[in-house]
């Protein structure tokens, strides 16, 4: 790594600008940094973009480039293979070293291993930092060296696990090259829904970005933790923090939410039992990416092997009319509609709805 030749960031699910290890990084140890996000939607195992995913993307990709052009900044887009696309940047500008933060799934780091692979064979260097998770799978396994398979001993590992570090703040500036290189437009991409635009229910509900993220959380904590034990049961209140797409898109850190969390009981602003409550549910999330990151084919493959047999009786019509909200069951068919307009379902609609797919195939007469 040379500090005179630019370094690159490579931004994935983690479209913010502080706490950002891969970001503060390269800031200290380059002379100009260049930031990059890569549309890779060919690789192979990740699941294409839906439309309301598009949408944020784009919201959130905006949101980014403001950001980083507020310290002086800007943000590259570059639609293909990212090994392919990082690579040939890396040679564009001679660049010393590509950064990135890791999204531990199989998927994920087969691509980040294909970029690095890429990277080495024309002697360019890659640095990769933790980021997406409050605790690496390798911190919590059982005395066979595995991952858990059941929430209540995971949870309790989690907690005698070293405590997230503090997340990291923002550069400042960034430092510019000489020359920008070529981007692509996000219009290019085509991100956003054509005629008829049904994006208007995302919209009204939801402000795509890192600065919308932070006062998601400050909301919460100035409200609805107060009452979150029993308010996150109620579907027809707003009990919940609402910070699940945030979360995806990396707009935030879990680090900073525990972190927020934590400060906010100490200073007495928050309930401690809400507010732990409201911690194990973050926890949660947690515990899904340790399982997908154990058994990378959960999205396919049951996790317990018994169930693989269990009835299912195929009716294209029931099936179509559970996905529009039409079953008969008010509250699955509440739920259905609130995620077609607002891409979005409180969590206790969604164990219902998931849980309850096969009565479709008998519906209420």
């Amino acid at each position: 790594m040379t500090p005179s030749r630019p370094g690159i960031v490579w931004y994935r699910d983690d479209l913010r600008v502080s706490d950002h290890p891969a970001l503060q990084a390269a800031s200290r140890s380059h002379a100009s940094v260049v930031c990059i996000y890569v549309l890779d939607d060919r690789a192979p195992g990740l699941r294409p973009l839906g439309g309301a995913a598009r949408w944020w993307l784009a919201q959130s990709l905006r949101a980014l480039q403001g950001s980083l052009q507020k310290r002086g900044a800007s943000l590259v887009l570059r639609k293909g293979s990212a090994p392919e696309v990082l690579a040939a940047l890396a040679r564009e500008l001679d660049a010393g070293c590509v950064y990135w933060n890791e999204i531990a799934q199989s998927p994920h780091e087969a691509v980040a291993n294909e970029v690095a692979a890429a990277l080495g064979e024309i002697g360019v260097a890659a640095q990769r930092f933790p980021g997406d998770l409050l605790a690496a799978p390798s911190q919590i396994r059982n005395k066979e060296n595995r991952g858990l398979r059941v929430f209540t001993p995971f949870w309790r590992a989690c907690l005698a696990a070293p405590v997230p570090q503090p997340p990291v703040a923002a550069p400042d500036n960034l430092p510019a090259p000489a020359t920008w290189p070529a981007s692509e437009s996000l219009a290019e991409w085509d991100l956003l829904p054509t005629a008829p635009d049904w994006s208007g229910g995302l919209r009204a509900a939801f402000t795509p970005g890192e600065a919308a993220a932070l006062e998601c959380v400050e909301a919460f904590l100035d409200g609805a933790v107060h009452h979150y034990r029993s308010a996150r049961d109620q579907p027809g209140i707003a009990g919940t923090s609402r910070l699940s797409p945030h979360l995806h898109f990396g707009e935030i850190s879990p680090r900073q939410v525990w972190h927020a969390v934590q400060a906010s009981m100490a200073a007495g602003a928050a309930p401690e039992g809400e507010g732990a409550a409201f911690l194990r549910e973050l926890g949660w999330r947690e515990f899904s990416a340790h399982l997908l990151f154990q058994w990378p084919d959960l999205p396919d493959e049951r996790l317990r092997r018994e169930c693989a047999d269990f009835p299912w009786a195929p009716e294209p019509a029931l099936f179509t009319a559970w996905c529009g909200g039409r079953t008969g069951y008010p509250l699955i068919d509440a739920g259905m509609r609130e995620l077609w307009s607002t891409g979005w379902m409180h969590n206790r609609v969604r164990m219902i709805v998931a849980c309850n797919i096969d009565k479709i195939i008998a519906p209420p007469r």
